[in-house]
């Protein structure tokens, strides 16, 4: 993802905090639509970009 211009350290945790909100203040369909979303922070997380 640098080729965008997203190579700095911590983008997924703080993307990350924007599905847990969203996982906080929603509900029905797009409480899935961000804990999928926040699963894809969380794997992106501990694997990195590569």
């Amino acid at each position: 993802m640098s080729q965008y211009g997203y190579k700095f350290k911590g983008k997924y945790f703080i993307l990350g905090a924007i599905g847990v909100l969203g996982l906080i203040f929603t509900t029905g369909i797009l409480q899935i639509i961000f804990g999928i979303y926040t699963l894809g922070c969380v794997i992106g997380a501990i694997k990195g970009d590569n």
